[in-house]
């Protein structure tokens, strides 16, 4: 297998209030950083990005909720204004407010520590079936909830061959030990996980794991 057509996909919490801002591990942020990712794999092809939270209602929903959405260098500055800003978030009680984004239509923005997990991981999973093309899954995680669930579905979805998941989050905020313990962040439980306890991925490191797993034999 070879990594020509590649897809990416990234995928984002939205609880906390600096995820929505400007400046370094933002929403943006990231997906500029996936963007140039996914140039280096198929170029112009743009990246799928799905953002997670709490809906914007108050209807609980177990498991929270996901959007998925598509960004590419040519429309990432109308997708960021949609996307990855929240005028209102932080606003205090007696504070005007602003036309909302559709970040903050869809998903509660900046009121919370931490983001379930668990919907956006079910709505990946079935878009990894849309094509044969590898794809390659950055995903960061705000917590240690359904950690272990992640784990479980990367490995029983029958669709191992067709991605490669990059996890990472600040140590503070996850569970360290669970995703180092015998080498799972190294490839050694999985050969298509990769984790990072950290606030990202390395360009370089990302890509040559990437393509090392792409082109080995099935």
């Amino acid at each position: 297998m070879t990594s020509d057509g590649a897809r990416v996909f990234l995928v984002l919490p939205t609880s906390r209030p600096s995820y929505s801002e400007t400046g370094k591990c933002s929403i943006g942020w990231y997906a500029r950083r996936a963007l140039r990712v996914a140039d280096d794999l198929s170029p112009a092809s743009g990246a799928d990005v799905f953002l997670y939270g709490d809906p914007a209602s108050d209807r609980y929903e177990e498991g929270g909720a996901a959007v998925r959405t598509r960004v590419d260098p040519v429309s990432f500055d109308e997708w960021a204004a949609d996307w990855a800003v929240a005028p209102n978030a932080g606003l205090g009680p007696l504070e005007d407010r602003r036309p909302a984004s559709r970040l903050e239509q869809a998903l509660e923005v900046g009121v919370s520590s931490f983001s379930r997990p668990r919907t956006a991981l079910r709505q990946v999973v079935p878009t990894l079936r849309e094509g044969s093309a590898p794809a390659l899954v950055i995903f960061r995680l705000d917590s240690a909830i359904d950690q272990e669930e992640i784990l479980r579905t990367i490995r029983d979805t029958g669709v191992e061959r067709l991605a490669f998941w990059h996890l990472f989050g600040w140590s503070h905020a996850i569970d360290v030990p669970f995703w180092t313990k015998d080498g799972l962040d190294r490839g050694r439980v999985l050969p298509n996980v990769s984790v990072n306890t950290g606030g990202g991925w390395s360009h370089r490191s990302l890509l040559r794991r990437f393509s090392r797993w792409s082109a080995s034999p099935v």
